[in-house]
């Protein structure tokens, strides 16, 4: 893969959607797209936070919009 063109972050969430539990920060993680358009890809990486629930310790993270 060529160089990265665009960075986007999602930070983590900061509670269960489902019951509202606090998450705890485990780490950041990197993520990348590759699209082909006209004659050069365009690259963007993805830093997405990454959390566990304080109560249930499910793993948890976002999905950037794109």
């Amino acid at each position: 893969m060529g160089p990265v063109d665009r960075e986007l972050a999602t930070p983590m969430p900061t509670y269960r959607p489902d019951y509202g539990g606090g998450v705890v920060f485990e780490r950041e993680a990197e993520q990348f797209s590759c699209e082909l358009r006209d004659a050069r890809p365009i690259v963007t990486r993805f830093t997405v936070g990454i959390g566990r629930c304080r109560s249930c310790k499910k793993r948890l993270q976002r999905r950037h919009p794109e």
